[in-house]
């Protein structure tokens, strides 16, 4: 038995006279729609995901996904798109920055597809750390809770953080309120303040996660271990994380 795969459909996504990247790859299983976006003009585009060749919806000057060569991470939370990377548009005299988006995945939604417009803001987690690192997040169906893992880093302190939404309410603005975060440590031999990887592991009690840890020493035969962890109840806050409109981003 050949188990080969072969390509049924191709989308050219690519443009003769300007280069793009693919920054966002998203399946929308339950809309049978798969979401792309790339960072020519800030597209992104809605395809039919039985028919790639289809596209149902496309809008540009958006900018979704990253603009520079950074890791993000993107997955449909219930019924949004959740993006987490680092503030592209962030200045140097900016304190505060914009780390997690939810976005409209549908023309009924607040402000139409695309849109990162909320109940009377915008449905966006900021920051007042301006180095961050998104390596990995996974949604859960039932409940259905969104789950974000990054890096962050400033001059005192390198860290790795886990941030928890409960993705069940329905709308935006409730979703990015109900966000708990808490530090992850790893290990007790030694301090290993940065994830390399990550992944879930199937369980019927709790929610298990693993993760790869790093303490930066390529020297260090130890330099890397890794642990497990029950995230079944993240709760509590971290310094520097905060829904917008909510409190103040500097108290934990």
């Amino acid at each position: 038995m050949r188990l080969d795969l072969y390509e049924e459909k191709w989308k050219d996504i690519t443009n003769a006279t300007h280069r793009n990247r693919v920054n966002i790859l998203v399946p929308f299983d339950i809309n049978s729609t798969l979401v792309t976006c790339g960072t020519f003009n800030g597209y992104c585009e809605v395809l039919d995901i039985n028919d790639i060749t289809n596209s149902i919806y496309y809008e540009s000057k958006i900018f979704e996904g990253p603009q520079q060569d950074e890791k993000s991470v993107a997955f449909i939370a219930d019924r949004y798109l959740l993006v987490g990377k680092k503030d592209d548009d962030a200045k140097a005299q900016d304190t505060i920055y914009s780390v997690v988006t939810l976005w409209s995945t549908l023309q009924s939604q607040p402000g139409g597809i695309f849109s990162k417009i909320a109940e009377g803001s915008e449905a966006i987690i900021q920051s007042t750390v301006r180095d961050v690192e998104f390596v990995d997040g996974f949604q859960r169906v039932s409940p259905s809770e969104s789950y974000l893992f990054l890096n962050a880093k400033t001059d005192k302190e390198r860290k790795v953080l886990v941030l928890w939404m409960n993705s069940s309410k329905e709308k935006k603005r409730d979703i990015i309120r109900s966000l708990q975060a808490a530090t992850i440590k790893c290990c007790s031999d030694q301090i290993r303040p940065v994830l390399v990887a990550s992944t879930i592991i199937p369980s019927v009690n709790g929610v298990i996660w693993a993760g790869v840890f790093s303490a930066q020493d390529q020297k260090d035969p130890e330099n890397s271990a890794l642990a497990l962890y029950d995230i079944s109840k993240v709760q509590g806050q971290v310094r520097g994380f905060c829904p917008i409109g909510g409190r103040q981003c500097g108290y934990e």
